[in-house]
């Protein structure tokens, strides 16, 4: 009977309750649906890397006024200002040079690695600035000490083949590149380079002057430059500069370097080993405000063993340099310039989407041997 029934329910409080609890639920429903549809609104597709570097035109023309203007060392301090901003808002950078220094550091706990991150921003961007300052000058502004530097060009000898000069994304081998221009070798060097199409490249800005039309910048997607045209400058005798430590086509290896599998460029070793043209390893690391000491390895001759495969020889010599390259970065490790997960994933790149199927070859047997051939 009705009279005999037992309710629970309050009429007021648990009315309530209801109305609160259907209240949070709308709400949270309408977040995530406008979250969800901002981000499909505002959604870009990722563009592939191209050579844009950060700040911007207007920005990096600045900053070169500045240091020009008041002097290279108050520049360095307005960096301190800037170098925040693309902690925070750099989220890619930052993670990349999270990354960076966990492979380099694992016992280094979050916070400390934190301050690591910052000081790895300021010195890219004191790099960078040095390059600005030198930009347009006749004369080199920082002493550089040059350890091997001719061994980065033949002799002159007619029918002998330039050398191939591997770099990296490490210091500062640009004003290395600087002094050999100003001491007469810049007609002798053919830098590679992918230039950005849009936007302001670091190249544009930093390398209008004369003197620097003597470096030829083998520009990218498009013209889909290959391993033939640097042949044709080899055989004028001219020095060809590649960076092999950030892959921009689809002929890669993963070699160990510092402790994990990294993809490097095999394009400088297949291109010295066709030709017979010499391979040198070349580094530049700033040193302090005013000087940078360069170093060139003794040239080495390749040539590939008909017992042997040919993408093992590679892989052997891609050891070789990535353990110099370890050694040299252990030793300045605030002058790492890949700013995206080097052992994670390949830099975006416009010719290797042009290529087609990725090439890698890693064979167990030779990863931990690194005796060259």
């Amino acid at each position: 009977p009705a009279d005999e029934r037992v309710s629970h329910f309050d009429k007021l409080w648990d009315n309530v309750r209801i109305s609160l609890l259907n209240t949070v639920l709308v709400c949270l429903s309408l977040v995530f649906h406008t979250k969800n549809s901002l981000s499909g609104l505002f959604a870009r597709k990722k563009k592939p890397w191209s050579g844009k570097m950060r700040g911007g035109k207007f920005g990096n023309h600045f900053l070169r006024l500045v240091s020009w203007n008041i002097g290279l060392v108050p520049s360095y301090m307005m960096l301190i200002g800037i170098v925040p901003y693309f902690y925070f808002f750099a989220p890619s950078g930052r993670k990349a040079s999270n990354e960076y220094f966990k492979v380099l550091d694992p016992e280094t706990g979050f916070f400390l690695r934190q301050l690591k991150v910052l000081k790895h921003f300021y010195t890219f961007a004191t790099l960078l600035l040095d390059r600005l300052y030198q930009a347009g000058r006749k004369d080199l502004a920082f002493d550089c000490v040059s350890d091997g530097s001719p061994n980065c060009f033949s002799s002159g000898t007619q029918g002998e083949f330039g050398r191939v000069v591997v770099g990296a994304h490490f210091g500062a081998l640009e004003i290395a590149a600087e002094k050999m221009m100003i001491g007469g070798w810049g007609d002798q060097l053919v830098k590679a380079a992918y230039l950005a199409r849009e936007g302001s490249s670091f190249e544009s800005i930093a390398g209008d002057r004369d003197a620097s039309k003597q470096i030829i910048d083998i520009i990218g997607a498009e013209e889909g430059h290959s391993v033939l045209q640097y042949r044709q400058f080899l055989q004028q005798g001219k020095s060809v500069c590649l960076m092999t430590d950030r892959p921009m086509t689809n002929q890669f290896e993963l070699v160990p370097f510092l402790g994990k599998l990294a993809a490097f460029d095999t394009t400088p070793f297949r291109l010295a080993a066709s030709t017979g043209a010499n391979i040198v390893f070349a580094f530049g690391v700033k040193k302090s405000v005013w000087r940078y000491e360069f170093r060139a390895t003794q040239p080495c001759e390749l040539s590939y063993r008909p017992d042997a495969n040919r993408s093992h020889q590679i892989y052997r010599w891609l050891l070789g340099y990535a353990k110099e390259l370890e050694r040299v970065v252990s030793s300045n490790p605030y002058q790492w310039s890949n700013f995206y997960r080097f052992w994670s994933e390949l830099p975006s790149s416009p010719l290797r989407e042009s290529m087609g199927p990725i090439r890698c070859v890693v064979d167990e047997a030779f990863l931990w041997n690194d005796k060259r051939s």
